[in-house]
């Protein structure tokens, strides 16, 4: 619905929505060979011998085809912070990469001639994967450091990341837009920053020793988790409204059955029909380990952040000072305690409770009392805008609320307000 003159909500119909629901999605035309290797995935995924939650989840790992995963489970995966693993990025494009550079030194490609043709078989998945933003970030990165190295030119990650995004906006500058792309060069920048040297941390601290060795591992990957979530944190909770404090722990706990599954997907797509009704056995179980997990973390009653939690403009800075100062080593030390201070300093209430009330014209909603006030809807909330009311609540700072009143139920009730009980803490209606 759309208000009219008068502001009453009338309903209109998909040709009106046209114009009402901001830049439309990036049409994605695929060439001859390009489609007929996504037709085949999409017809191998759908031959019936998986599961449909695997079959939408494999879809969503191999070629960026959410269309299979139902909206309650997007909504798990968004809850527990794992959501950066249904979108094709960097981890993706990585974790191909090894085997792909791995075969073609067995063939006895090296230098240029290896170099160039793992990149065209980069290239070309991206191109088979629709060319999302993030991957794109990813694969120009890449690509810069492959080319400068072969130069002989020394260039660092944080270096790659800059000269990356710089080399994608140039080809097509409808990316700065693109919010897959933002938050991907984000995530990367925390890599680059705080990641590789925290990690260069712990591999000096916790060498030695048998059990300091094998603790090593995990230490590593929980530092890079926290510091993607870390770098991403103020983007993040302006984009979705909410970040789970969760997210870190989860990201490692997913990070071994999506591997698996993305490995065991290619194996699947490329040799199924080899192996047999039998190869897709372990993909279903692994997908159900998957989804068990992340039903688990968006189930339990994790705090999460909002805006209205810290000062961005304390954060940042913070979040600044602790890069520069694990770049330098031991004489950083001072800068990655005073960043380390700020950002405690920045977890503060930025602003008492707001009296006056929000309004939410577009979803016909206005919250009064802020958090555990009272969601007034001026109809039922359909399962399409529950999600995106919600994350309009929370992008004002306001975490739930306490009681919803629904002025006129009518006659048609759908999920949405299920949606909203659940998420937003609801106690009366």
């Amino acid at each position: 619905c759309i208000r009219d003159s008068s502001g009453t909500l009338q309903p209109v119909d998909q040709d009106m929505l046209a114009g009402t629901r901001g830049p439309e999605k990036r049409h994605v035309v695929f060439s001859p060979p390009v489609s007929a290797v996504r037709e085949k995935i999409l017809s191998i995924t759908g031959s019936g011998s998986l599961d449909d939650e695997t079959e939408g989840l494999l879809r969503a790992l191999l070629i960026a085809d959410r269309r299979g995963i139902p909206a309650e489970a997007r909504r798990d995966w968004s809850a527990t912070g794992t959501a950066h693993y249904l979108a094709l990025s960097g981890l993706h494009l990585g974790l191909i990469a090894v085997p792909v550079f791995g075969l073609l030194t067995l063939a006895g490609a090296r230098g240029l001639v290896r170099d160039v043709a793992a990149l065209f078989a980069l290239s070309f998945y991206a191109a088979v994967a629709g060319t999302p933003g993030s991957l794109l970030r990813a694969l120009s990165m890449m690509t810069v450091l492959r080319l400068s190295r072969l130069a002989g030119i020394r260039i660092d990650l944080a270096r790659s990341v800059i000269a990356g995004a710089f080399l994608v906006c140039l080809l097509d500058r409808r990316a700065l837009a693109d919010t897959g792309f933002i938050l991907s060069f984000n995530a990367a920048a925390g890599v680059a920053l705080l990641g590789i040297p925290l990690c260069g941390f712990i591999q000096d601290r916790m060498s030695g020793t048998w059990w300091k060795r094998i603790l090593r591992f995990p230490a590593q990957a929980i530092a890079m988790s926290v510091s993607v979530q870390l770098s991403m944190l103020p983007l993040a909770v302006r984009v979705f409204g909410f970040a789970p404090a969760a997210g870190p722990v989860m990201s490692v706990l997913m990070a071994l059955p999506v591997t698996a599954l993305l490995y065991g997907g290619f194996i699947y797509v490329a040799a199924g029909h080899l192996l047999g009704a039998g190869a897709a056995v372990p993909l279903n179980l692994i997908s159900r380990i998957a989804t068990g997990l992340v039903a688990f973390g968006a189930g339990g009653a994790w705090p999460g952040i909002v805006v209205s939690d810290f000062d961005v403009r304390l954060y940042v800075p913070a979040v600044g000072l602790c890069a520069v100062g694990l770049r330098c080593g031991k004489d950083g030390r001072k800068l990655i305690a005073a960043g380390l201070l700020l950002a405690i300093v920045s977890f503060r209430p930025v602003s008492g409770v707001n009296e006056s009330p929000l309004v939410f014209a577009a979803y016909g909603a206005e919250l009064h009392g802020g958090p555990g006030g009272i969601l007034v809807l001026e109809n039922w909330p359909p399962d399409w805008s529950a999600p995106r009311l919600i994350r309009e609540i929370r992008r004002s700072g306001t975490r739930g609320a306490g009681c919803i009143v629904i002025l006129d139920p009518g006659d048609f009730h759908s999920d949405g307000l299920s949606i909203l009980i659940r998420d937003l803490g609801i106690e009366h209606v």
